[in-house]
């Protein structure tokens, strides 16, 4: 499989953060029709998961980094049939979770969750404009909030793939930073 590949299709997370409109792509395995158009992925359990379920559990462990104007919109669900092939819109949800962290967002921050997967692949989970401090170099085990996504992300509920196909088998670290592009095009679009 290609490096960027994204089989066998990701979920768009579309949210709002400190005004700006943002998305998080999350590599997914085996999405399946469970009738009706709802959409079921694998989870790291080897068991097949609700989609819509799946989605709230993820939002679930990110809100507690989000502040409370901060809100997780809608995600979509695009899946290739085949590899290589253009990806094909399946399903969508209204979300309308809020963020519940204390303090306000922190303009054009990034949270970088690096992980390893089961078969030796990389991969990382980034989330724009959180509520932490920003030069962090954080391992190991994590504190509040950081704790939670990396629970999310080891749990037999993870449903990111790596591009290897395989689960997440650690989360070396996580950094927090300014995100200079993302800095440069919300002040460009002033």
């Amino acid at each position: 499989m290609p490096i960027h590949a994204l089989d066998d299709g990701f979920v768009i997370l579309f949210y709002n953060s400190n005004g700006h409109n943002h998305k998080h792509i999350i590599p997914i395995k085996n999405p399946l029709d469970g009738g009706g158009g709802l959409y079921t992925v694998d989870q790291q359990s080897g068991t097949a998961l609700a989609l819509t379920t799946a989605m709230t559990t993820l939002v679930t462990a990110l809100k507690p980094m989000m502040a409370p104007a901060s809100t997780f919109q809608y995600w979509e669900l695009w899946v290739k049939p085949t590899p290589g092939a253009d990806p094909i819109f399946k399903q969508t949800a209204d979300l309308s979770v809020v963020g519940t962290a204390a303090g306000a967002a922190v303009p054009y921050s990034q949270v970088v969750f690096s992980y390893r997967t089961k078969g030796g692949g990389n991969g990382k989970v980034q989330i724009m404009e959180h509520t932490m401090a920003i030069n962090l170099a954080l391992k190991p085990p994590y504190a509040a909030p950081y704790a939670a996504v990396q629970t999310y992300l080891l749990g037999t509920g993870n449903i990111y793939a790596g591009r290897d196909g395989t689960f997440i088998a650690s989360v070396p670290k996580a950094n927090t930073k300014t995100n200079d592009k993302l800095r440069e095009k919300f002040l460009l679009d002033i």
